[in-house]
């Protein structure tokens, strides 16, 4: 009876941590919306907002009669929730109640995101004190704490979601609900319906996913090799391309410009030859097997669906094609020595400092939870030399997710995470006031760089100095502080948790 009353009692105070977790979500989010200044540009609407804004006033003009392009018809699901929702409630389609609409979706998105982290921290068996760490990651950044509420009239907090929703359905081996997510997703952000279609091509298997054994004849160690070297070539080629100033005055440093790509390449060696050491071998013969054949035809059927729709519907192409994309990824990620990883840090907060630290640990984490989320994570190497930060939104929660994972297992004290808490904050940036006067329309030059030195690609020389000092120093201060412990501890603790028995 006693054992009865303990079980329930714990049950209880799960659910209630979780709906104090959820809740606590609602409040800091609800709050910074209302109590934050708006972008003054576009009538509240920002840049891009502008046309999602459109799009939640007149959206069956906008997208029937009108002409859309490919790359908006990737976008515009946000606004057509605005849209009917606003109908839904009897409200005019104004400036002022469109910029709300996207605040309640951007609300409702993050209380949502709390709700899958729970799930998330449930299935990842994480302690209270991590699933409070995670939380911290995910909400309190610049990203979610200033940027949604400052800048609301966007996708990205849909694409966080979905993005987070995602990793839930993946980790609780959910196929259909994650399709469903990928459908949606594919109308809300670019890079979801590649995220989906990764983690429901290559399920998770709890059984064999933990017996992960290192790739054989190096061959993790020469691909990553092979592929850091094409990428400093395709980089050496953009280098030639450059002109004196790059889209919106955009200026690359030109004197360390080698260096900066002798960086990228070697971000992404490291990145990419800890992921890929596995024995691939085992995973070619899952794809023989008819369970995987019947598994890619409904995955499949799905792409073909969405983007049969998608192609229907957009009248107009679009400039922002792969390639175009690829060549300002190159451009944004060699034009200040190591910009696309001091932007991540500024936009995303400390975990991203953690996730440095800890990515030996927490590779092999990664690797352990299955090739969809593994091949995931590839993709997403490549793509985090995009500076533009807010790019990489959908992938948030799954970085979160392994850097607590990986963290656990240095036990940090009240002191350790109390410090974490404050730099996070700091980096947050929810204290500091954006609208201090009017926009000069350079965006290298104040006020515009309060707003805009979030942002990679439109920091100028002298914010990018600053905060890059400012991190070199805080990265050595959570070395110090946090992650105090030699990396043979790190392994011998990951390695003693992959030699448990699989459940």
């Amino acid at each position: 009876m006693n054992h009865v009353i303990s079980r329930n009692f714990g049950l209880n105070s799960i659910f209630t941590f979780d709906v104090s977790l959820i809740l606590a979500a609602f409040i800091l989010t609800s709050s910074s919306y209302l109590m934050s200044e708006k972008i003054p540009i576009g009538n509240g609407f920002g840049w891009d907002g502008v046309i999602y804004a459109e799009l939640a006033r007149n959206f069956y003009e906008e997208t029937c009669v009108n002409q859309i392009d490919a790359y908006r018809v990737q976008r515009l699901l946000p606004s057509l929730i605005v849209h009917f929702g606003l109908q839904g409630l009897n409200l005019e389609r104004t400036n002022t109640n469109i910029i709300h609409g996207f605040g309640a979706l951007n609300v409702a998105c993050l209380t949502l995101l709390a709700w899958c982290w729970c799930r998330i921290a449930k299935v990842m068996e994480f302690s209270t004190a991590s699933k409070w760490l995670g939380f911290g990651g995910l909400f309190i950044n610049f990203c979610v704490l200033k940027n949604t509420s400052y800048y609301p009239v966007l996708t990205d907090i849909p694409a966080l979601a979905i993005g987070g929703a995602m990793v839930c359905c993946y980790l609780e081996s959910r196929r259909t609900p994650l399709l469903i997510l990928s459908a949606l997703g594919a109308f809300t952000w670019p890079t979801l319906i590649g995220q989906g279609v990764l983690l429901a091509l290559f399920p998770r298997d709890p059984g064999r996913d933990r017996l992960v054994e290192s790739a054989p004849w190096r061959l993790n160690s020469i691909v990553a090799g092979l592929g850091s070297y094409y990428l400093v070539v395709a980089l050496a080629k953009i280098i030639q391309m450059i002109p004196a100033t790059v889209w919106t005055g955009i200026t690359p440093i030109r004197s360390v410009i080698l260096l900066s790509a002798a960086i990228a390449g070697f971000f992404v060696f490291q990145v990419s030859f800890r992921l890929l050491d596995r024995d691939w071998k085992l995973d070619v013969r899952r794809c023989f097997q008819l369970s995987f054949w019947t598994n890619a035809v409904i995955v499949l059927s799905m792409v073909f669906v969405v983007k049969g729709i998608q192609s229907k519907w957009a009248t107009n192409p679009t400039l922002l094609v792969p390639q175009n994309y690829a060549l300002l990824i190159g451009i944004w990620a060699i034009a200040k020595p190591g910009v696309f990883y001091l932007a991540h840090i500024v936009y995303y907060g400390p975990l991203m400092i953690v996730a440095m630290y800890l990515w030996k640990p927490m590779s092999l984490h990664i690797r352990e939870y299955g090739l969809g989320i593994t091949l995931m994570f590839l993709a997403g190497a490549f793509l985090t030399l995009d500076s533009e930060s807010r790019h990489l939104i959908a992938f948030l929660p799954a970085v979160v997710t392994f850097v607590i994972k990986s963290a656990e297992s240095l036990n940090w004290n009240a002191r350790q995470t109390g410090f974490l808490a404050v730099i996070s904050v700091l980096y947050s940036k929810c204290w500091l006031t954006m609208n201090v006067g009017p926009l000069s329309g350079n965006v290298l030059h104040w006020p515009d760089q309060r707003y805009l030195m979030n942002t990679g690609p439109y920091m100028s020389d002298a914010t990018y100095l600053v905060q890059g000092v400012i991190t070199i120093g805080i990265t050595i201060a959570i070395g110090i502080i946090c992650v105090r412990r030699p990396t043979a501890n790190f392994t011998t603790s990951v390695d003693s948790e992959r030699l448990k028995p699989a459940a």
